[in-house]
């Protein structure tokens, strides 16, 4: 749940892919955000796991880091 509490905080969609290995989570930015228009930037890596709690939960703090670039990238449009 504290994944999915970041992405709404952020604004930034997750994507949870099952593999023979276990579990990648990937981060998704919404088509018409300025890194998807500008650098073709739609989704990446975010953590993998052999289990999803561990996934979920190594993918917290990137994200949130993620949402904080974002709300500075975007404060410094806005100026």
């Amino acid at each position: 749940m504290e994944l999915l509490d970041a992405a709404m905080e952020s604004g930034v969609g997750v994507a949870f892919e099952p593999d023979d290995e276990g579990w990648d989570i990937s981060y998704v930015l919404p088509i018409d955000w300025p890194a998807h228009l500008e650098y073709e930037l739609g989704a990446g890596p975010l953590a993998s796991a052999y289990d999803l709690a561990t996934a979920a939960a190594a993918a917290v703090r990137p994200l949130r880091k993620m949402g904080e670039r974002i709300d500075r990238y975007l404060a410094s449009k806005d100026s």
